[in-house]
């Protein structure tokens, strides 16, 4: 039981930064198989490496985000890290934050948020249909808040979740990448 409420927190509190970042404010990858290089690194690897290899592809985006950070702002991205120093992706997609977690028992990153630019735009549609994520709740927008959209990939391994806004294009604003826990 107080497993399944620590698990149920951490993906709320990811589920909040998410939604705050949201609030806040077509290129093909080199083959997926192998951790992306640092200067090669694109969203779409980012992605579909969780998508179609699980917790091990989860971990290669996070060895990846790990060398880029690295490279680009002397800033080492550990296992557990809120970095919020931008860096501009391959394909133009510009990550405005990442913030991993660790799961308690070893030192391998179980979570993964990152935070997208609004410029350029990032094409919801294009990725949930690369990795078969389904459309699902919308949220209108008012005067205090901006209305989005959620899509949801869900495998044997991993969970991903992102965040759209639905004034004028679907641009991604969030990405979030969760290891299933062993039931």
């Amino acid at each position: 039981m107080a497993t399944k409420l620590y698990i149920t927190s951490i993906r709320l509190t990811f589920g909040w930064l998410a939604f705050a970042t949201v609030i806040a404010g077509c290129t093909s990858a080199p083959s997926i198989g192998t951790t992306p290089s640092a200067s090669s690194l694109s969203i779409e690897q980012l992605v579909r490496l969780p998508a179609e290899n699980g917790h091990a592809g989860l971990d290669q985006v996070v060895r990846a985000l790990q060398a880029r950070y690295g490279e680009r702002s002397n800033v080492e991205l550990s296992p557990l890290t809120n970095t919020a120093t931008p860096i501009t992706l391959a394909d133009g997609t510009v990550i405005t934050q990442a913030v991993t977690n660790i799961n308690g028992s070893d030192d391998v990153a179980r979570d993964v948020f990152l935070g997208i630019a609004e410029r350029p735009c990032l094409d919801a549609h294009r990725i949930a249909a690369m990795i078969g994520a389904k459309k699902g709740y919308e949220v209108d927008g008012d005067d205090m808040t901006t209305g989005h959209s959620s899509y949801f990939f869900q495998s044997a391994q991993i969970d991903i979740e992102m965040e759209a806004q639905r004034q004028g294009p679907a641009c991604v604003r969030s990405i979030a990448i969760y290891k299933r826990l062993s039931q």
